[in-house]
C-alpha cells in the first residue's frame, strides 16, 4: 500500500533523519501496521536525491537513513524500490534451542514468509553471517494483541549460521551472542514473543561512547579497548586484535570487519579487565554502551598501594634496626640496644597490617554488593596483600627473628661484662 506523505514537510532527507519513534508511533500504530517505509526524493542542482527510512511497529524503532543520487528523473522509481528492498529488516520468530553434535547451543528461528524463495538472489531476507538483534515482547494476557512491554536486549545479537533452502525453506540456524549469565530471550513464559530482525550494517563504521552504567554523563575516558575477533569470548581468536583508546569525551570509532560481523570489545581499566561485551558495528551509526561503575575497585587498588608502600617501609625500617642492633650488641652497649628493641616492636607488624586489609576490604565489597557489581577483583586485591603479609611476618620467620634478638642481647650483656661497662 502506497501512500503520498501530507505530514512529513518538507520531504527531505534532513528532515527524514531528525524524525524520532515518538513522531510515528501513533500515525502506524502496530493493529494496522507492521512495517512504514518512509521515502523522500529532493532535489539538489541538477540531481535527485531519494532517502529512506524504515518504521517496525512491533519493535517501535526506524532504521537509520539511506540515500541515493540519481541525475537521471526516470530512475527516481527503480531506485526508491530498492532503496526500500536494502532498508527492509526481516523479522525472524524463535522456535527451539538445541545442540549440535559437539555439545554448542544452538537457535532454530524461522523467518516470517521466508516460505517462498524471492527471484531475485540480492533479495533473499536472510544469509549466512546475517546478524539478528532479537527482541522479547511481553503481550497482555487478557488481551494478547496488547502489548505490555517490549524488552530490547542491547549488546546481545544472533548470528547466522546456516539457512534452509531446500527442505523447510526460511528455517535458520542461528548462536546466540551476549554477555549477560542470563538472557530472557528463547526463555518460557505466557505470552511472550521471542522475534529478532536481519539488520546489516548501514555504515562501515559505528562511533561508540563509553559511559558509566546508569550515568551518561559520566564518559569513561582514556580506556583501552581490544577488539577479539571470536564467536564466543572462550573459543579461539582469530587472528591478532585490534587495539583501541577512547577519547577524552568517552568516545571511540570501530570499523566494521568483513570477516566478523560481531566480535568481543574487551574494555580495560588500568590493567584489570573492566567489562567483555560482543559488538556489530556499522548497525547503528552512533552508539552508547554502558559499563560497570569501576570507582570502588580504583579505590581499592588504591588503597591496597598505599598499605603495600607501608608494608615495605615497615619491612626495611625493622632491617635497619637490626642491623644497627647487631652493631651495637657487639660494643656490648646495652642501654642502646634496648632503646633499638623498643623502636623495633613500635614498628608496625602482622596484626596491624592484616587489620588495614580487612577494613579495606569488608566495606568495599558490602558497597560492591549493594550495587551489584562483582567483587571478585576487590577480594584479589586485598588476598594478594593479606598473602604478602603472612610471608613478611610468618611464624617462622617471628621465630627466628625472637632467637637472634635473645642472642644479641646475650652477646651485649657479655660484652659489657668483659669490658666493665
Amino acid at each position: 500500500d502506497v501512500k503520498a506523505n501530507d505530514w512529513l514537510v518538507p520531504a527531505t532527507k534532513r528532515h527524514l533523519e531528525w524524525l524520532t519513534t515518538e513522531d510515528v508511533f501513533d500515525r502506524y500504530p502496530e493493529t494496522e501496521w507492521q512495517k512504514a517505509f518512509l521515502v523522500t526524493v529532493e532535489s539538489s542542482g541538477s540531481s535527485f536525491v531519494i532517502s529512506c527510512r524504515e518504521y517496525d511497529s512491533r519493535i517501535q524503532e526506524l532504521t537509520p537513513v539511506t540515500t541515493r543520487t540519481t541525475q537521471d528523473v526516470r530512475s527516481i522509481a527503480s531506485m526508491a524500490t530498492q532503496l526500500v528492498r536494502d532498508a527492509f529488516r526481516p523479522c525472524v520468530l524463535y522456535q527451539r534451542s538445541f545442540e549440535d553434535e559437539t555439545g554448542r547451543k544452538f537457535m532454530e528461528m524461522q523467518v516470517q514468509a521466508g516460505e517462498i524463495p524471492p527471484p531475485d538472489p540480492s533479495a533473499e531476507q536472510v544469509v549466512e553471517y546475517d546478524v539478528l538483534r532479537p527482541f522479547v515482547r511481553q503481550m497482555n494476557r487478557r488481551e494478547p494483541e496488547k502489548l505490555d512491554k517490549l524488552l530490547r536486549l542491547d549488546l546481545s545479537y544472533i548470528r547466522v549460521m546456516a539457512v534452509d533452502r531446500e527442505n523447510v525453506p526460511g528455517l535458520v540456524k542461528g548462536f546466540f551472542i551476549t554477555h549477560s549469565p542470563y538472557s530472557p530471550f528463547g526463555g518460557k513464559g505466557r505470552a511472550i514473543q521471542h522475534l529478532a530482525v536481519r539488520q546489516r550494517p548501514a555504515a562501515d563504521q559505528s562511533k561508540v561512547r563509553l559511559v558509566l552504567q546508569g550515568r551518561p554523563d559520566k564518559p569513561l575516558v582514556s580506556h583501552r579497548l581490544a577488539l577479539a575477533y571470536q564467536l564466543h569470548w572462550k573459543d579461539e581468536e582469530d587472528g591478532p586484535q585490534t587495539k583501541l583508546v577512547s577519547d577524552r569525551n568517552g568516545e571511540v570509532v570501530i570499523s566494521t570487519n568483513p570477516d566478523h560481523p560481531t566480535f568481543w570489545i574487551r574494555v580495560y581499566s588500568g590493567s584489570s579487565l573492566l567489562a567483555r561485551v560482543p559488538y556489530a558495528p556499522g548497525l547503528i551509526p552512533s552508539d552508547t554502551i554502558e559499563l560497570p561503575d569501576d570507582s570502588i575497585r580504583l579505590g581499592v587498588e588504591g588503597e591496597v598501594q598505599l598499605l603495600a608502600d607501608e608494608l615495605i617501609d615497615a619491612i626495611a625500617l625493622r632491617a635497619v634496626l637490626m642491623a644497627r642492633a647487631r652493631k651495637t650488641a657487639e660494643a656490648g652497649d646495652v642501654p642502646q640496644l634496648e632503646s633499638l628493641f623498643e623502636r623495633y616492636d613500635q614498628v608496625p607488624a602482622k596484626d596491624y597490617f592484616l587489620e588495614k586489609v580487612n577494613n579495606v576490604r569488608i566495606p568495599a565489597v558490602r558497597e560492591a554488593n549493594e550495587k551489584r557489581l562483582g567483587t571478585s577483583r576487590i577480594r584479589e586485591l586485598c588476598d594478594g596483600l593479606q598473602s604478602t603479609v603472612n610471608l613478611f611476618f610468618s611464624d617462622d620467620k617471628r621465630n627466628e627473628r625472637q632467637i637472634e634478638i635473645q642472642q644479641l642481647k646475650a652477646m651485649a650483656d657479655a660484652k659489657a661484662k668483659a669490658t666493665g661497662n
